[in-house]
């Protein structure tokens, strides 16, 4: 499905397809956190919010479902400074 993210629990990604492009950001469950490793967005669907739509996605399940949250991936880490409404989550 387009324009809709995916959950793939099996995968340990949240998927956002755009425009034939596939979009991803990937995580570890380490114990009670959820260690978010790595978001990409293809080139040329950047500038379109998708990063950021799937950093909201993975902390409101983080948060919906008890983990707290490591922000390895650096875009992670840059959103949580920026909307300091998810700094609760980080461990």
């Amino acid at each position: 499905m387009e324009d809709e993210i995916i959950h793939n629990r099996n995968l340990k990604t949240f998927r956002y397809l755009k425009d034939g492009r596939e979009n991803y950001l990937s995580y570890e469950i380490k114990g009670d956190s959820l260690d978010l490793t790595h978001t990409f967005v293809d080139p040329g669907c950047r500038g379109q919010g998708i990063a950021g739509a799937l950093v909201s996605t993975a902390l409101r399940f983080a948060g919906e479902n008890g983990y707290k949250v490591i922000p390895s991936c650096s875009y992670v880490e840059i959103f949580i400074k920026r909307h300091e409404k998810w700094k609760y989550l980080v461990s």
